[in-house]
């Protein structure tokens, strides 16, 4: 939403099947691209101009190609985090468009230490898992959906790694 008011063009809708807590199928299309990412038969795609191409996340990349939101701080958490790392680029991206990034292969990490709600997460985990890569809590546990009163996502990694 807040990339949509702001006219960054980076904004997308995003679509999500939950069953038993777990997204089953997930869609993002980004308009101003007229881009269609979705998930199909434990697979993810991407669909621009009538072509179709099968996403699949590739080894992280030297330096580690970390994406994180416009409105994220380059802090002393992130900082912190990502000490483990021999070495590192930060590029910022809006909106669920980051999981569709390490799904192609243009960005290796996510970390997400703010808050935002389940539905701008959940088609984006889904396109993500599909394509080979993994989302988790900060306890290394895969997220859930609809299990508390609240709708926010916890802190969580999105990972070109399984």
């Amino acid at each position: 939403t807040r990339d949509f008011l702001e006219h960054t063009g980076e904004f997308c809708i995003c679509i999500a099947y939950i069953k038993d807590h777990v997204p089953i199928f997930g869609m993002i299309y980004a308009p101003l691209d007229q881009i269609h990412y979705y998930t199909l038969d434990g697979q993810a795609f991407k669909r621009q101009n009538g072509v179709e191409v099968t996403l699949k996340t590739h080894a992280p990349s030297s330096p580690l190609q970390v994406v994180i939101g416009h409105h994220s701080f380059h802090n002393e958490q992130l900082t912190s985090h990502l000490s483990h790392q021999a070495d590192y680029e930060i590029s910022r991206l809006g909106s669920a468009l980051k999981f569709c990034q390490i799904a192609q292969g243009h960005y290796d990490y996510y970390p997400r230490f703010g808050p935002c709600s389940e539905w701008d997460t959940a088609a984006g985990v889904c396109i993500l898992q599909n394509a080979g890569g993994s989302v988790v809590d900060e306890h290394g546990k895969a997220l859930k959906y609809n299990t508390k009163d609240s709708l926010l996502s916890p802190i969580f990694f999105a990972s070109a790694k399984p």
